[in-house]
């Protein structure tokens, strides 16, 4: 046979393998530069959408473990119903089994909280409804497999129209099963009648999801609507074909377990304009060039796309300089787009304006301002190659990683609204995500100021940087236990996640518990001695580089221990410790 025929039929074979791998698995992933394809859209009937997800995990080739939601209709599907409709969801856990379909399970009921590596539940991000069972109710839920928990819960009329999305939120396996790509969008129905811009326009819906690069978490090689796309230079886009000249609305929804990333459009080099018409579900208007891009978070967007005489264009997931220390993700370009005057138009057409609705944000003045803060320790802090805990902690309280089991952190009156100032006092990027309410931007430092006056449910907090936000607890069917965290997925599931209670009572006006001698001296940190936790208290400063910060590290509580895995910190070191500062000096 001559070389370039063995070459040739080498290469077939491969791509055979490569196509047949593809087809037979479960959880099918696609080929780098392949045709963006879109999930399949389950609707609302007659008042209700009721669906069975299965999820399956199965390993690839390369060792790696995928997750996925299995629906008769095909993978991970996006769920569409609207205000006033029933949500009726039958969650069976296949992880570990031969295959999703045929299987037998046993039905769980509320209250189980007793987990495993194998569990799983479901949240729904960005639904301002009950957190109570058999709702978003995270901490009461876990199926663990050859189970089944079927979620009901019913969309409130004056639910906004916008961009939600599934995944699953078990303490401790959360990042494992998202970064494996278990996860959905929701589509509220509505978003015309807030703004009728929107209205006939077709439909696309663009999901970033994100698998750990070998046994580093950062960075991650990203995927758009489970396209595999890579990193950085060796990135190979996703393909996106349009027709030319044509407004389009797209959902955007950055489902990566921590992947940051600044978004761009870019036509021959040249940023388009965002017409932003809802952000995390909420809909407002606003003109930007770029879009910070958290996990978590949703933009949908008006975009004209190319005219037939644009050359190169390309959406980009520009490098985030929020994170220090080499954190971070490098620039990639996700979506190659292309045009054709045959190309479909996308998923569908939205409906034009049947009546006009605006949101609502309460003008009352807040009741509560509270502090909360980011920080990271070492399990051991003499160990600095160990392991790290993290912790979110309002001030004056004693740091606790979350367990299950934990006490509400904070308890809320339904029906007021309070101020939270965060800080971030830890030498990485955290991302603060509320269940259950949206909040609005307030003051931010370390971050655009176009983000002041947003509403949104995930914000980014960088390396040094505060963030103030209102939140609105006035919504009545808002009652129980919901939850906040940081959304980088490995530090939630670390024990950087609190609950709070939703309660008609003011917390203020609760008898105050008795404070033990411990805690009266500073507390203790999940228990350990009080040594341990002065070391602890205020978080991390490795190596103070000048007596100003070491100065501020020992009036905050914080050690200053040795880091080689924190090594050349001297700015870090600097930002850490004066934004600490500024917390001691208010």
């Amino acid at each position: 046979m001559r070389p370039r025929v063995a070459v040739a039929v080498v290469l077939a074979v491969v791509a055979l393998m490569q196509a047949a791998e593809v087809e037979a698995s479960v959880c099918s992933r696609g080929h780098s530069g392949d045709e963006l394809p879109y999930p399949p859209v389950l609707t609302s009937s007659n008042g209700l959408l009721d669906v069975t997800l299965t999820l399956f995990s199965e390993t690839d080739n390369t060792g790696f473990t995928r997750y996925c939601y299995v629906n008769t209709h095909g993978q991970s599907p996006t769920l569409r119903l609207g205000p006033g409709d029933t949500l009726r969801i039958k969650l069976e856990n296949a992880v570990g089994m031969s295959s999703p379909y045929g299987n037998s399970y046993t039905m769980v009921s509320c209250g189980s909280m007793t987990y495993n590596s194998s569990a799983t539940n479901l949240h729904f991000h960005g639904f301002s409804l009950t957190p109570n069972c058999p709702g978003d109710d995270i901490p009461h839920i876990s199926v663990k497999p050859g189970q089944t928990f079927t979620y009901e819960m019913v969309i409130p009329s004056s639910h906004p129209g916008g961009l939600m999305w599934y995944h699953p939120h078990v303490y401790g396996t959360t990042q494992t099963e998202v970064d494996g790509g278990a996860s959905g969008a929701i589509v509220i129905n509505g978003l015309e009648n807030y703004d009728p811009r929107v209205g006939g326009l077709p439909e696309r819906q663009l999901i970033v999801r994100g698998t750990p690069l070998g046994t580093s978490f950062w960075p991650w090689n990203l995927h758009v609507n489970y396209v595999p796309v890579g990193r950085g230079q060796n990135a190979i886009p996703a393909t996106m074909t349009v027709k030319p000249g044509q407004r389009q609305l797209w959902r955007l929804l950055n489902a990566a377990s921590g992947a940051t990333v600044i978004l761009r459009l870019e036509y021959d080099g040249v940023p388009q304009t965002f017409q932003v018409v809802a952000i995390d579900g909420v809909a407002q208007t606003l003109s930007l060039t770029k879009l910070s891009f958290p996990s978590g978070s949703r933009y949908e967007v008006i975009v004209t796309t190319p005219s037939s005489s644009v050359r190169s264009a390309h959406l980009i997931g520009y490098r985030y300089d929020g994170v220090s220390l080499g954190f971070f993700q490098p620039t990639t370009t996700l979506v190659q787009i292309r045009t054709s005057s045959s190309a479909s138009d996308g998923m569908s057409y939205m409906p034009v304006q049947t009546e006009t609705k605006s949101n609502y944000f309460p003008s009352a003045t807040p009741v509560r301002s509270r502090r909360l803060y980011f920080f990271e320790t070492y399990e051991d802090p003499q160990n600095p190659y160990g392991e790290l805990s993290y912790y979110m902690t309002e001030v004056g309280k004693t740091p606790t990683k979350f367990h299950a089991g934990i006490t509400p952190a904070i308890t809320v009156k339904i029906g007021t609204v309070e101020d939270w100032t965060i800080e971030n006092y830890s030498p990485e990027l955290h991302i603060f995500h509320m269940h259950q309410v949206h909040f609005k931007v307030m003051r931010v430092s370390g971050l655009p100021q176009s983000m002041v006056g947003q509403l949104r449910d995930v914000i980014d907090v960088p390396v040094g940087s505060t963030v103030t936000i209102r939140l609105d607890f006035t919504n009545p069917e808002i009652e129980g236990v919901g939850m906040y965290h940081c959304h980088v997925l490995e530090h939630e599931d670390a024990g950087m996640m609190q609950e709070v209670l939703f309660s008609r009572t003011d917390p203020e006006s609760a008898p105050k518990p008795a404070t033990s001698r411990a805690n009266a001296a500073g507390g203790s940190v999940d228990g350990r001695n009080e040594q341990s936790n002065r070391t602890e208290r205020g978080g991390r400063i490795p190596n103070a580089q000048c007596g100003k910060c070491h100065e501020v590290a020992r009036s905050a509580g914080i050690a200053v221990v040795p880091s080689i895995f924190y090594s050349n910190t001297r700015h870090v070191t600097h930002v850490t410790a004066h934004a600490k500062q500024r917390s001691v000096e208010s």
